[in-house]
């Protein structure tokens, strides 16, 4: 009997080190995408590194190779194959791959053959302990007993979800459980089929209800811009009409607030676990379009899975019988000439006072995208009067706002750390529209923060500072700013603009 019980505990350790070196060359665990995926043998070398993400499965290696020597020397081994597998579980809290030292990372899609041959050897390995203790009298069998069940546990758990992700999975999930034994999570069992989308031409306002900033445009929207752009006339959203004002050569985004009821309403329904949309016409009780997704636990996937041919921003713009969205204009902005002036000419010095600081009728609103975040990279809201208008060309931290009786002068200083240089809007009073955008180099903010007024005469904007040379102190010092434009334009004065 004790030779039997040796040569079994031999014979399983040499077992126990074959499925081991199998599994290096297998995919242990498989990202969302294959080329993301991490193998045996890449595992093996780097794996030691997994305290700088949190986990410790891969010291489990070290405990299998001393059992592992221990039992073909002919010795026992009782505490090390415990902590082997022991740590080898703490590969179920891995739920994120790192793929780069900026912290990059994608989700645990499921696990290979690789991690299931990978504990299939530390089982082994157990009992093989197990029985080589019993051949030297110790309490052995118990050993054995736990060993061979958590042995059959694994083979036994391995095939139900082998079988059970196959048999219900979607044809997508499907395509990825291919060479893998089972997914980390609940396979997708919604069919991906596309809903059926009755056309419908809203050309009164639609109301959008739902957060924007929960979801990004490539799962559904970021902002009425997006509905715009497409060809949407007016879009309502948080109480206030956008919608397009059509001048000669241009087209600027306005808002007012609703004074109508909408002729159409889109729903929409984001949580951490799922996102519904729904289009409904004032006019019908039963919805245009609805359609529902479940979000997967800890990924950015969803069930049924959104395709390139299943946006949900895709499907409502089918819906709303939408076309494909206008292109932008690309304007650039102009660098100026700048001259610095020891004291302003004589008709400077009797500056109108429309001219001064601050403008009566034209209002900043810096608090407007924390109760309208749907308008987030539409540019500074202004407000005259009951419309409000947005401007993507300052998209800087305002400073100063000029006016006169024609146009109004915005002065905006680039954000980061670098202070120098400021930028200029003119801004036509009568429309609103941009008349220029003028690029001011080596100009603080403090010294527009200083300005008593700004007048544009002789083809230059002067900057007006009251008391800022230090022998005229009763005069007024400034800074001429002529408007010819520098024949060299650089990627830096590029603005995206929503102009056509």
């Amino acid at each position: 009997m004790s030779a039997k019980w040796k040569n079994a505990s031999l014979y399983l350790t040499i077992a126990a080190l074959v499925i081991f070196l199998a599994s290096l060359p297998f995919n242990c665990i498989a990202s969302y995408t294959s080329k993301h995926s991490m193998y045996g043998f890449s595992i093996l070398l780097l794996g030691w590194l997994g305290p700088l993400v949190g986990t410790f499965a891969w010291y489990a290696n070290l405990f299998f190779c001393y059992s592992t020597i221990r039992l073909l020397k002919g010795k026992t081994v009782v505490i090390s194959p415990i902590i082997a597998v022991l740590l080898s579980l703490d590969t179920f809290r891995y739920t994120e791959i790192l793929l780069n030292e900026g912290g990059a990372t994608v989700p645990v899609y499921g696990y290979g053959w690789g991690a299931i041959l990978w504990f299939l050897s530390l089982g082994v390995i157990w009992l093989a302990a197990g029985i080589r203790s019993a051949q030297e009298g110790s309490n052995g069998k118990a050993t054995c007993f736990i060993a061979a069940l958590f042995t059959v546990a694994l083979v036994s758990a391995t095939s139900y979800f082998y079988f059970y992700d196959r048999n219900n999975a979607t044809p997508a999930e499907a395509t990825r459980l291919k060479g893998i034994a089972f997914k980390r999570a609940a396979v997708c069992k919604e069919p991906t089929a596309m809903p059926t989308v009755t056309s419908v031409s809203v050309i009164g306002p639609l109301e959008i209800v739902g957060d924007p900033s929960k979801f990004g445009v490539d799962i559904f929207w970021d902002s009425p811009f997006f509905f715009l752009r497409h060809g949407q006339s007016i879009v309502r959203v948080g109480g206030l009409d956008y919608f397009w004002v059509d001048s000669r050569d241009s087209r600027e985004l306005i808002a007012k607030m609703a004074s109508s009821k909408p002729e159409a309403q889109l729903k929409i329904d984001s949580t951490f676990d799922k996102v519904n949309i729904e289009l409904k016409l004032a006019s019908e009780a039963k919805p245009v379009f609805s359609y529902h997704w479940e979000k997967q636990k800890n990924t950015r996937f969803t069930c049924p899975e959104i395709e390139r041919n299943l946006q949900p921003s895709q499907l409502v713009l089918n819906a709303l019988s939408l076309p494909e969205a206008e292109k932008h204009k690309i304007e650039r902005w102009q660098h100026k000439n700048v001259q610095w002036s020891t004291l302003v000419p004589e008709f400077v010095e009797n500056v109108p006072k429309n001219m001064l600081v601050g403008c009566k009728n034209i209002k900043l609103l810096p608090d407007f995208l924390k109760t309208h975040p749907e308008a987030q990279g539409l540019g500074v809201a202004v407000s005259e009067g009951d419309t409000i208008r947005f401007y993507p060309e300052i998209r800087s931290r305002y400073s100063q706002t000029f006016c006169d009786e024609q146009f109004v002068y915005m002065v905006h200083v680039p954000q980061g750390p670098r202070k120098e240089g400021a930028y200029i809007t003119k801004i036509l009073l009568a429309n609103g529209a941009v008349d220029e955008t003028i690029y001011v180099p080596f100009i603080t903010e403090q010294v527009f923060m200083n300005a008593e007024a700004l007048l544009e005469a002789d083809n230059s904007l002067w900057l007006v500072i009251k008391g800022r040379h230090p022998t005229q102190l009763d005069k007024f010092a400034g800074i001429r700013i002529q408007l010819t434009p520098k024949p060299r334009i650089t990627h830096s004065c590029v603005s995206k603009v929503i102009s056509f």
